[in-house]
């Protein structure tokens, strides 16, 4: 596979996986969970966000997030699981980049290509709460952490996109 046929595939697995998102986003009502979500980020500012924040078990970054969404988007659905769906997306580029750093690029692309499809991701892509944004994260470090323990090994400057 050469390289514009491996951007092209790689570009098309997290479209799949955004289509898969989006689909049905704002049909079902919001449930009990994600109405916490809503009340724990519908303030007037940060602080009360952050104030709010304290009484949940959740880290308040996501809280902070939806809060700035509500202020661009409204309150809608689809607004309330937006960052969500934003972190499911971006979970599917960070899994392919993991799985070609630490395998090959056939890997990295079957392994992109299974969070793009499986139920699992999709439904927390889904939902407005910050479990999406935890699988993010934790792709994240990963990759990042894969990055600094290779430059050290090879004694070289570490550079996080190359």
């Amino acid at each position: 596979m050469n390289r514009n046929q491996f951007h092209i595939v790689f570009f098309g697995i997290v479209m799949l996986g955004a289509v898969l998102r989006v689909w049905g986003l704002d049909t079902h009502s919001l449930w009990s969970d994600e109405l916490s979500s809503w009340h724990r980020s519908h303030y007037d500012n940060i602080a009360a966000v952050l104030e709010r924040a304290k009484e949940d078990v959740h880290p308040p970054g996501y809280y902070i997030v939806s809060f700035w969404v509500q202020q661009l988007m409204g309150d809608s659905e689809f607004a309330l699981r937006f960052p969500s769906l934003v972190f499911g997306v971006v979970s599917i580029g960070l899994l392919m980049m993991l799985g070609i750093r630490l395998y090959s690029y056939r890997e990295g692309l079957i392994a992109g290509l299974f969070i793009a499809v499986f139920w699992f991701p999709i439904n927390y892509s889904q939902e407005a709460r910050p479990y999406s944004a935890l699988l993010m994260f934790s792709l994240l470090s990963m990759y990042l952490w894969w990055k600094i323990l290779k430059a050290h090994r090879e004694d070289e400057k570490c550079s996080i996109w190359t």
